[in-house]
């Protein structure tokens, strides 16, 4: 069979591209043709069993298969959603050339148009769609094609969707070579196509902040994405959806006192006879609390919390800052500096040696606030930074705090827990991690510790997967987790990071 594949995998590699185009259509075509009147056709079902043991694992079984062969076609079209792009890329490049050289008969006649210029106006409604989509896919596939081939190649062969990628390569625009040789060489060994299009975006962006080549910016461009938009919402006629663009101090302030202002109105809902509290979703009391704090019906006094990296403290200024680290925390207080008292701590456990220069600050569903700004923010009044130090093993960090003997974790180990892995820990699952449980990895009644090496972010119906679903999950103490499905596939989640598929054990079926 092996054998068969491969001469049938070299005389296919050898057609035209027309046939070989053919051929994938039939395919295609033959493949949905037997799913639509059933999927047994695609599978390799065994017989039911007599036994109820043997009916399960052959159920487990056809549900592998199933996962198996729609990872399979989720490949293809991957694949096949990049090749159109590189085609539309060809097709623009096709034009191109032929316009040029037509334009070449026009050097004595003002020609106001650029060759290649009306590419998309054909290859959009060729496939059904507008002219500017088709022009962006262009655009898209012949940047990554000059500019990034390793990640192109990776979408091409269907491992990453080309969406991720191009979202990649938006965020390097500025960066020029040597400097994005060391990007895509980095990007190539890490996790970072793996993910999804936010997730790779925000991770890109990251690794851009700690080379020094994050991008720079434009106040006037900054200042002019800022505002305030209305639109009607697109369900309901009688809701209506607002998006607000702010700075990220003001962002985040704004977020701190509507989280307490919600807080206070489902603390204080009514309840009826049963004990079920009326308007008690995080939803709807947000925006209740927004324009409670809009139209001056509320006040409240909140504190912004802030996770700040600071530069590790060194005898000599030569000292590699990965080899040991300080995380200092911002805390609404008065009457203190900030900085001081991050010193003050610094010195208690480093000597008197001490340099600390606060870093960028990102607070997750935020954005950034620079170090400048967290610099000022903790000279001032009003203000006090504590510093929480951590171990660092290479390039992960896992912050030292406080384990509780009791099953409910303390504020600050609930806080760490949440900052560390930012989202839910399911595999690909991205619901952020303010809205998610603190879930023990070993259940505390088994002896699990409420410890940050113990407990992890999740979802309410990750949680009850983890629970009921029959998932299984083992953490390590830097906060890895990993993860096996009840038919043997395995994931890898990091910390505020992405899912890394891993080799699956599977178990053979019962004879």
């Amino acid at each position: 069979m092996e054998q068969h594949l491969e001469i049938t995998a070299d005389a296919v590699s050898r057609m035209p591209r027309e046939r070989l185009l053919a051929a994938w259509t039939v395919l295609t075509e033959a493949v949905v043709e037997q799913a639509l009147v059933s999927v047994s056709p695609l599978l390799d079902l065994p017989e039911i069993g007599a036994s109820l043991d043997e009916r399960i694992t052959e159920s487990v079984e056809t549900a592998r298969q199933l996962e198996g062969a729609a990872a399979a076609v989720l490949t293809i079209s991957r694949s096949a959603d990049a090749l159109v792009r590189v085609m539309a890329a060809e097709h623009a490049e096709a034009v191109r050339q032929v316009e040029a050289l037509e334009f070449e008969h026009l050097r004595d006649v003002s020609y106001p148009l650029a060759p290649g210029e009306f590419a998309g106006d054909s290859f959009g409604p060729a496939l059904g769609m507008s002219s500017g989509a088709a022009g962006a896919m262009a655009d898209d596939a012949a940047q990554l094609r000059c500019r990034h081939s390793e990640l192109l190649r990776s979408a091409l062969r269907g491992e990453v969707r080309f969406a991720t990628v191009a979202a990649i390569a938006s965020e390097l625009e500025h960066v020029e070579a040597p400097d994005l040789d060391e990007v895509n060489r980095l990007l190539a060994a890490g996790s970072i196509p793996t993910m999804t299009v936010e997730g790779a975006r925000r991770q890109t962006k990251r690794l851009l902040r700690s080379l020094g080549l994050a991008r720079p910016v434009d106040p006037v461009e900054q200042r002019r994405e800022m505002g305030v938009w209305f639109s009607p919402h697109l369900e309901f006629d009688q809701l209506t959806e607002m998006r607000v663009v702010l700075d990220s101090v003001d962002a985040a302030t704004v977020r701190a006192a509507i989280d307490a202002r919600a807080q206070f109105l489902r603390d204080n809902a009514p309840r009826s006879g049963d004990g079920a509290g009326h308007g008690l979703f995080a939803g709807p009391s947000r925006a209740d609390a927004l324009v409670d704090l809009l139209l001056g019906q509320a006040t409240v006094t909140t504190t912004l919390h802030l996770r700040v990296p600071v530069r590790p403290p060194t005898s000599s200024p030569a000292e590699p800052l990965s080899s040991r680290s300080v995380l200092a925390r911002a805390h609404g207080s008065t009457g203190c500096s900030g900085e001081n008292s991050a010193r003050k701590n610094a010195a208690a456990w480093f000597g008197d040696d001490v340099r600390m220069p606060f870093g960028d600050v990102e607070v997750p569903g935020v954005g950034i606030v620079d170090a400048a700004t967290v610099r000022a923010l903790a000279g001032a009044v009003g203000t006090k930074f504590v510093s929480e130090f951590v171990a660092v093993d290479g390039e992960r960090v896992t912050t030292l705090a406080t384990v509780t003997d009791s099953y409910r974790p303390t504020t600050l180990v609930e806080r760490t827990v949440k900052t560390r892995d930012g989202h839910c820990r399911f595999p690909y699952c991205t619901r952020p991690a303010d809205v998610t449980d603190v879930d023990h990895v070993i259940p505390f009644a088994e002896g699990g510790a409420t410890s940050p090496a113990n407990l992890q972010c999740l979802c309410r119906h990750h949680h009850r997967a983890k629970t009921f679903g029959g998932f299984a999950v083992v953490m390590q103490a830097d906060g890895e987790c990993l993860w096996e499905s009840p038919t043997g596939h395995r994931w890898l989640t990091l910390p505020s990071g992405p899912t890394l598929p891993q080799p699956a054990v599977f178990t053979a079926p019962a004879a």
